[in-house]
């Protein structure tokens, strides 16, 4: 027999207007999936000319054409705070799908 612990979670939401269950499932997917999209987006993000705002066409360049400094579209600061959202909303409503994934993010996250 299974400890109390150890029983999966039953997880209902129910639509406020007409009392239709909906699928925490599907939503958790679509979260976890939502979560691997922000970090692929952090991580192809474009370099950009903080002169001429232009995208930086040499990848290994540390500066842009004209000499400025490069920056990020997306600051890690940003790419941090949409993770960790998405890692207190799995906390609140248990979602623990969505907690395993969030959380490895974070710890990979710079």
């Amino acid at each position: 027999p299974l400890a109390e612990d150890d029983q999966p979670r039953q997880i209902h939401w129910f639509c406020e207007d007409c009392g239709t269950e909906y699928d925490v499932v599907t939503i958790e997917r679509r979260l976890i999936e939502y979560a691997h999209k922000s970090v692929q987006r952090y991580q192809l993000q474009d370099l950009r000319c903080t002169k001429t705002n232009r995208v930086a066409t040499h990848s290994l360049a540390q500066v842009s054409q004209c000499s400025a400094e490069l920056k990020l579209d997306i600051s890690p600061a940003e790419g941090r705070s949409e993770i960790e959202k998405l890692y207190r909303l799995a906390m609140h409503h248990k979602l623990e799908e969505l907690e395993w994934t969030t959380k490895g993010i974070l710890h990979s996250f710079q």
